[in-house]
């Protein structure tokens, strides 16, 4: 009597310790108040009615809401196509009593593997019976969570339960499993709900460490929804453990009953096939509980901009949660509502004193903009004067530099003509100036170099003009250095042959001595010094 008051105790308490209900914290709405509205989601299927709830408010002290509006929101989708993580955890004694329940529950978990799994679902099945010594309870069918229907058939169809103590026996570690299943769920790495479908006959190992209250606070503190399905055998009966699937906000099924002595029962093999689907297709839903939304009036009806809250009780778990809602306005607006008269007056104060400060900082900034502009003015018209000085003094440098530059070209002339008329001087020492032959087919003509340089092609700015068209525009150059005659091609077409020698763009100098022949294509001109 004792154990059974402790087991009480623990699964009590383990319902209060651990969330079943939470706020949607964009829900609350003070959009009509002192009317305040919110929506909570509750873990459990089950609906609950208005009386399943007390609110109280928390003002100067904590009161309870005696009027309030209830509403359960609806939900119309089915969500039996969505996906889900499943740990099928499967008893499996090799006890001559249990040998029906093993071969009923494979066979039929193996049929309705198609039925239940969809694509982009996460299955894996597992095996327990007794615990033995300090080992885990739970052991592989199919190594890792997958939707592969073929794979996991492919492991069922190998399996084979090992003959020992903890197999051949009539009772199993069922809480013990249940624990690891929990924990194996809550390492799985995935967002989708996720659910344990135990098979069992719920005659649990009496000497196993795990109670039905911390299987029941584990799978609620990681939200595992635990769904059972009891074999029950005729002998049997008896045993069961039906506050697990109801604590966890799973679903519970009883087979009809047997004798268990046959290989495979067909007709609880039907139940075990229909009911795991039936689970499998409410699993998604049952995760998601049922949503309820509230509104009431609250009793403190100043818009002061506070944080105030409230107290949701969900009767039959002793659950307590707490809401924070923000009431609207702000102190200015709480106080007019609390102080009417007062506020008015102060009020009318301070909108005096606020106009007589914006009228002394008009005027102020008034003064200060004339000042501003004044200054502005004046500094536009010290930069104008400034400019027009800079203009006449750039006016005085432009007449200088091109003083300058007209005397350095007068200058640059005399030197030139100077220089040239030092080298005619030179060139006239033997007498006269070098002389140019030109002769062309019968014709012949001569023209002196009177200049230091002597320029000669078919343009009419040469000293010497031929009218050819084989001879370029600037076809060649005469050139007096005080000592040689140099003759330099100037780039032209056809180059500029002397004494046989062509001479053409960079490579086109050669000194002249007295005799020398220059040909052009059919041109011949001969020099003499």
């Amino acid at each position: 009597m004792k154990k059974i008051f402790i087991l009480i105790t623990v699964f009590v308490f383990s319902l209060s310790t651990y969330s079943q209900i939470q706020f949607y914290d964009d829900s609350t709405s003070v959009a009509d108040f002192p009317e305040i509205s919110f929506q909570i989601n509750d873990r459990d299927p089950d609906l609950k009615v208005k009386s399943d709830f007390i609110l109280r408010e928390r003002l100067d002290q904590l009161k309870v809401i005696d009027t309030f509006s209830f509403s359960h929101l609806k939900d119309s989708l089915s969500y039996s196509d969505e996906n889900k993580c499943i740990l099928v955890m499967i008893e499996t004694l090799g006890h001559s009593d249990r040998y029906e329940q093993l071969g009923t529950s494979i066979t039929a978990i193996n049929n309705s593997l198609s039925r239940f799994i969809n694509k982009g679902d996460k299955v894996k099945l597992v095996w327990f019976a007794l615990r033995n010594a300090e080992t885990k309870v739970l052991n592989d069918i199919n190594p890792k969570f997958t939707d592969s229907i073929n794979e996991i058939r492919s492991y069922l169809n190998k399996f084979l339960l090992p003959d020992n103590d903890s197999t051949n026996n009539i009772v199993s570690s069922i809480t013990g499993a249940l624990i690891e299943g929990v924990d194996v769920l809550d390492k799985l790495d995935s967002s989708l709900p996720k659910s344990i479908i135990l098979i069992s006959e719920e005659r649990n190992n009496k000497y196993e460490g795990v109670s039905n209250g911390e299987v029941i606070a584990a799978a609620r503190d990681k939200g595992v929804v635990i769904n059972t399905i009891k074999y029950n055998r005729f002998k049997d009966e008896q045993f069961s453990i039906p506050t697990i699937s109801k604590g966890t906000y799973g679903e519970r099924f009883v087979l009809s009953q047997s004798s268990g002595n046959q290989r495979v029962n067909n007709k609880k093999k039907s139940e075990i096939e229909n009911r795991v689907v039936q689970i499998s297709k409410n699993l998604v839903k049952q995760s998601k509980g049922n949503n309820y939304k509230f509104s009431f009036f609250t009793k403190n009806d100043i818009k002061d901009g506070k944080n105030y809250r409230v107290q949701v009780e969900v009767t039959d778990s002793e659950q307590v949660e707490e809401l924070s809602y923000k009431a609207p306005g702000n102190w200015v607006v709480g106080q007019f509502q609390k102080n009417l008269i007062l506020s008015i007056v102060i009020s009318i104060i301070l909108i005096v004193l606020i106009t007589i400060l914006v009228l002394k900082i008009f005027r102020s900034y008034k003064e200060k903009a004339l000042a501003r502009e004044n200054e502005m003015l004046e500094q536009r018209k010290k930069t104008e004067l400034q400019q027009e000085e800079i203009d006449k003094q750039n006016k005085e440098i432009d007449r200088i530099k091109n003083e300058e530059i007209e005397r350095q070209k007068i200058d640059s002339e005399i030197q030139k003509k100077k220089k040239e008329n030092e080298l005619i001087t030179k060139m006239l020492q033997n007498g006269n100036f070098p002389i140019l032959k030109v002769i062309e087919g019968n014709n012949s003509k001569t023209y002196e170099v009177n200049k230091p340089l002597f320029t000669v092609g078919r343009s009419s700015s040469n000293n010497l003009t031929v009218n050819n068209p084989h001879i370029s525009g600037n076809h060649f150059k005469i050139s007096f250095d005080g000592n040689d005659y140099k003759l330099t091609d100037n780039g032209s077409t056809n180059g500029t042959l002397v004494n046989g020698f062509k001479y053409q763009g960079n490579s086109g100098s050669t000194n002249l001595n007295d005799g020398d022949i220059i040909e052009v294509t059919e041109l011949t001109i001969v020099f003499y010094k």
